[in-house]
């Protein structure tokens, strides 16, 4: 052990094989090295087997409108689906599957490219979610989810999220925000890994 004097330290006492290293760094304490923290991850692509349509909202009785209306029905003209960098619905001709359809609005309506028709849910209580799932019969990377309204039928898509969800049929891989426009705008784009509609 060696004992030295350092400039505005005082006495230190160090072992020799220190000595060296105290009198280059000027008898300051060594700071340990400091490692900046990583960010969060980038935003990604979701990857999954199932889109599925849900209304956030089941009944508001105080809305004006008929039954429809005050239900919360999901009334779409279609749903399309796009890998990255595609320009083909990869839900085109797909499975739909929901709790009940209107007989005029059959599931499968949503998914055959044809905008004159419609695929339209039928819950009737207060507890009733309406939604509609597409299979895209296995994992697919999903860019791109565009929902169309029914002509004529405006602004009922308020209050309507897109999931995507695995191959297990449950699990949540991404959630969109529930659309709040007020505006008459029928089409609904989102684009991952966005955060919002455009």
């Amino acid at each position: 052990m060696a004992a030295i004097a350092v400039a505005g330290v005082g006495l230190m006492v160090v072992c020799s094989s220190s000595l060296a290293a105290v009198m280059m760094m000027g008898g300051e304490e060594e700071t340990p090295a400091t490692t900046t923290p990583a960010g969060p991850a980038a935003p990604t692509i979701p990857s999954g087997q199932y889109v599925k349509v849900v209304h956030t909202v089941a009944q508001d009785n105080s809305v004006a409108g008929n039954a429809d209306d005050k239900n919360k029905i999901l009334n779409l003209a279609e749903l399309e689906v796009f890998a990255p960098g595609g320009t083909t619905s990869i839900a085109a001709g797909k499975t739909v599957e929901a709790a009940n359809f209107h007989g005029a609005g059959p599931g499968a309506n949503l998914v055959d490219g044809n905008m004159g028709n419609f695929a339209h849910t039928l819950g009737r209580t207060a507890d009733d979610y309406d939604a509609m799932t597409v299979d895209l019969g296995s994992v697919q990377e999903i860019e791109k989810i565009v929902i169309y309204d029914r002509p004529g039928y405006f602004k009922r898509l308020r209050g309507v999220k897109v999931q995507v969800i695995g191959a297990d049929g449950t699990t949540v891989i991404k959630e969109t925000p529930a659309i709040s426009t007020s505006n008459d705008e029928h089409k609904y784009t989102f684009t991952f890994p966005g955060t919002a509609w455009a």
